[in-house]
Formats: structure tokens, C-alpha cells, sequence
């Protein structure tokens, strides 16, 4: 029904909206078993802020336990990679106040690493205090941050 309606005239930003995340639902099998077999060929000495699988950005950051290592999620294949402590992945600035930390206090499961540079920002992913957290579900469950995100007049780094 959502195909028929969209083809039927011009979707606005809601239906298209859906129907990217409907198709990048159904391609996501099929993609995680080309990262499977991809991602150990990577070189450990990847440091770049796009996907050395697919190109893409990322979509998520992740702080693992037990050193805190963080870690970028691409936003296509959701192969993810060591990364910078610091830096923004999206325009690559590193000055020490060009990147901010927001988050709620009552949830500190998840934060927004936000850069002033660029007024981008990257949802951070804490498995290193929050140990077990799937990254993926705790993007879905934390929704609030990206509202506060957009009422600060902030992009994410992918849409």
C-alpha cells in the first residue's frame, strides 16, 4: 500500500523517509554477509571516518569496554571500525573545544557527540560503563536525543 501511494503522486518527506527505511531493512541481510566476509580482510590500520567496506559514513559511535576504544558504525553495511578518541568523523576538525558532549543525566547510556565546526553530530553508543548494549537497538531507543539534536539546529552526520 505505502508503494502504491507513493507512486501514485509526489511522496513528501514522510513516505520517502519510510520507504528508505523499509529497503535498507531488506537489504540488511544481505549486507551483513558481505561485511562477514569483507571486514576480515580490513587492515587493522584503518583509521579513516568512512566504511573501508562499503565508503559510507557512519552512523554510530561506540565506546567499548574495557579500554574505551571508540568505535564508528556505518550507516549502509553496519560494519563498524576503530576510530579516533577525539575528532569529528564528518569534517575531521580536532580542535579540543570544537567537540561537545550532550546528554541526558537520567540516561547516560547514549550521547551525541556534537561538532561545532561542521554542526554536525554522531550518536555515541557507552558499552564501556554500559556493558552489552546493542548498538543498532539503543539507536532506535533513543530517539529523544535526536529531537534535541534538531532543536539545536544540528544535522546528523547521515540521514
Amino acid at each position: 500500500g505505502e508503494l502504491e501511494a507513493v507512486s501514485a503522486g509526489t511522496p513528501d518527506a514522510g513516505d520517502l523517509q519510510e520507504l528508505t527505511f523499509f529497503a535498507r531493512m531488506a537489504l540488511l541481510p544481505g549486507l551483513e554477509a558481505i561485511t562477514a566476509r569483507l571486514g576480515p580482510s580490513v587492515s587493522p590500520a584503518w583509521s579513516g571516518a568512512t566504511c573501508p567496506v562499503c565508503g559510507a559514513k557512519p552512523r554510530l559511535s561506540e565506546l567499548r569496554a574495557p579500554e574505551g576504544r571508540r568505535h564508528l558504525h556505518c550507516a549502509f553495511c553496519h560494519f563498524s571500525w576503530p576510530y579516533a578518541a577525539t575528532g569529528c568523523p564528518n569534517c575531521g576538525t580536532q580542535q579540543p573545544d570544537g567537540i561537545n558532549v550532550l546528554y541526558i543525566e537520567e540516561d547516560r547510556r547514549s550521547r551525541l557527540e556534537i561538532c561545532e565546526a561542521c554542526r554536525t553530530y554522531i550518536k555515541c553508543i557507552d558499552n564501556k560503563e554500559f556493558f552489552g548494549i546493542v548498538p543498532l537497538v539503543e539507536d532506535l531507543l533513543s530517539p529523544h536525543l535526536d529531537i534535541l539534536a534538531a532543536e539545536k539546529e544540528l544535522q546528523p552526520i547521515v540521514s
